[in-house]
């Protein structure tokens, strides 16, 4: 790990653990590419600390990849990692506003080692709009969020439904040859269905478009490889105790790899997370 990002981590950790309205989430995912002639498969470690303190609030994450790859005709196995920070104030019950920023460190895709993404959003009741820019060596991707976000009751618990779309904009594509097969511009709409009550809770939700370099999940995953995905299907189930929750979730997707002209890759994702809750 980065120095920069235990240090940040560390100070985080201090500065929150064991206060009230401090979470803490731990996961771990189990990944398998299939038809790809780049990656065979690997895991994911993450690590979550949120603190809300008044009106402000505060949310760090890491992100440890490690790949399995075909050599050739990659040199070396796949070795990544992330730090997303996130702060949001809150000025009324239903706006906020959020800042949001992650860089990147890979050991094999120069194009994108060392980049920056940088996010502002803002919430509005409903409505969540966010633009992001993701600042790499060669080539830039300006992406715009929006959400529509909705909760009815029903007799099974409450539904929370999230209907958002993305729209992906490369700048420079052409500079070299790790983005400029991808098309200019993408528009990928989406839907997340969430069903929970007091202990159980489940999910299901999908991508219906094609998109690349994208930011994903809030501003907490970043798909910087040349990969152009083409479908997205995710469903997850947990439970909810006392002071913590345990969640089991699954993803399937398809995807291009760009620079070979490799199609009909499948990515099978398979995460166990937990979620600890200080202070309840």
């Amino acid at each position: 790990m980065p120095k920069y990002i235990l240090l940040t981590l560390l100070s985080f950790l201090t500065l929150t653990l064991h206060a009230a309205d401090t979470t803490l989430a731990t996961s771990v995912q189990f990944i398998n590419f299939s038809h790809s002639v780049q990656k065979k498969d690997g895991q994911k470690y993450m690590l979550h600390l949120t603190h809300n303190s008044g009106s402000e609030h505060y949310h760090l994450a890491y992100e440890r990849g490690d790949t399995r790859t075909y050599q050739p005709p990659l040199p070396d196995n796949l070795h990544v990692d992330k730090l997303f920070l996130h702060y949001a104030h809150v000025f009324k019950p239903k706006q906020s506003l959020h800042l949001h920023f992650s860089t990147i460190d890979d050991n094999l895709a120069k194009e994108t080692d060392g980049g920056r993404i940088y996010g502002v959003g803002y919430h509005y009741g409903h409505f969540h709009v966010t633009q992001y820019l993701s600042d790499y060596h060669h080539f830039d991707v300006w992406q715009s969020d929006l959400l529509y976000k909705m909760h009815r009751p029903t007799a099974l618990g409450n539904l929370r439904i999230v209907l958002l779309a993305k729209y992906i904009h490369l700048t420079d594509k052409n500079s070299n040859g790790f983005s400029k097969n991808a098309k200019t511009d993408y528009f990928t709409p989406g839907i997340n269905l969430h069903l929970h009550n007091a202990h159980l809770f489940t999910e299901v939700g999908a991508f219906f478009g094609k998109r690349v370099f994208a930011v994903m999940q809030n501003g907490f995953a970043v798909q910087h490889h040349a990969m152009e995905f083409t479908q997205t299907y995710m469903a997850g189930i947990g439970k909810v105790f006392a002071n913590y929750s345990i969640r089991l979730g699954y993803s399937y997707m398809r995807a291009n790899e760009l620079p070979l002209h490799n199609k009909g890759v499948t990515i099978s994702n398979l995460a166990l997370s937990f979620v600890y809750r200080f202070g309840k």
